[in-house]
């Protein structure tokens, strides 16, 4: 078992419903976790969002954060911002035609927002950040 065991295990069962019953390649999100993620955090929450095919972004909700990263394509996915967990205050998703926008914001009023290319994983990652706040987190 490696340091980032914990991490791994919940980010690739936070990413499943958004490959729709495919595998979640782990190999290709090893990595990921290892560099950017606390070994002992747990990802509850991922939308992979869509961008029109330029710069595509990754939400994740842990117990520890909500946070946004970039695909970077000479570097990868990089951390853009952050809210830790206790300052986020609530979640909207609005549902359009092609794509649902999600928005996660702080009590300080930061944001992060997403566009999904299906409202399905949006709604859940919404339902579930309703469901935290509801039981304070």
């Amino acid at each position: 078992m490696t340091a980032s065991s914990r991490a791994l295990e919940s980010l690739l069962v936070a990413l499943a419903p958004g490959y729709e019953g495919r595998p979640v390649p782990r190999a290709a999100w090893q990595r990921f976790a290892q560099r950017q993620l606390d070994p002992q955090e747990t990802v509850l929450f991922a939308l992979q969002g869509w961008n029109f095919g330029f710069v595509e972004p990754l939400v994740l909700v842990t117990d520890r954060r909500t946070v946004l990263f970039r695909d970077v394509v000479s570097t990868g996915l990089r951390r853009v911002r952050g809210i830790p967990a206790p300052e986020v205050a609530g979640v909207q998703l609005a549902e359009h035609l092609l794509w649902a926008t999600l928005t996660i914001r702080s009590r300080s009023g930061r944001r992060i927002r997403v566009r999904a290319s299906e409202a399905a994983p949006a709604r859940w990652v919404r339902d579930g950040v309703e469901a935290l706040l509801g039981r304070g987190r």
